[in-house]
């Protein structure tokens, strides 16, 4: 047999030790079958605030865009992309197109509960970023204290309207009532 006829076998040298298991980072995720995706729920018709639950109960994120329109109901989720059914990665973004009016009132929200107060921002086309001066476990226990702009200026539906937020004690917390009767 000649050299060029010898088969080299590849394998374990005699006497030598075998590499441990490979180093495998803390924070690593397992790929899941299919990457890890999941239906795209079916948002279109549903207020914005509902569907962000949703879409945050699927782990998926939401873009928003602004259909303006003078016909209501506003704050609802005309169309989404992806549609309902396709396959989205978990934690990747869902684009939804919301109704809303072309220009608005910020209306006086003061002394409403956080969720209250998003959920009419929302219905009248603004989009409600919650500035939390005292950090509370529970979003129902924050009230709102101001907003900028402040309310009963006129603003582009779309706009973000800033709003102030503060924990106060149970009972001490100012009704929806005594906020209204202190609007001018």
């Amino acid at each position: 047999m000649s050299e060029s006829d010898r088969a080299t076998i590849v394998g374990p040298v005699v006497g030598a030790t075998s590499p441990g298991p490979a180093a495998v980072p803390s924070d690593h995720q397992p790929v899941l079958p299919g990457g890890g995706a999941c239906p795209a729920p079916d948002l279109i018709g549903l207020g914005f605030t509902e569907a962000h639950s949703m879409a945050s109960a699927t782990r998926l994120r939401l873009s928003v865009s602004v259909w303006e329109t003078n016909v209501g109901p506003w704050g609802r989720v005309l169309d989404q992309r992806p549609p309902p059914g396709a396959r989205v990665r978990r934690g990747g973004r869902i684009v939804v197109t919301v109704s809303a009016r072309p220009q608005e009132q910020i209306p006086d929200v003061r002394g409403l509960p956080l969720d209250e107060a998003i959920e009419r921002l929302i219905w009248l086309g603004f989009v409600p970023l919650a500035d939390v001066r005292r950090p509370s476990r529970l979003r129902s226990a924050s009230y709102i204290v101001s907003t900028r702009p402040m309310a009963g200026a006129l603003l582009a539906c779309g706009s973000v309207v800033a709003l102030t937020v503060a924990r106060t004690q149970p009972g001490t917390a100012p009704s929806s009532a005594s906020a209204c009767a202190d609007a001018p």
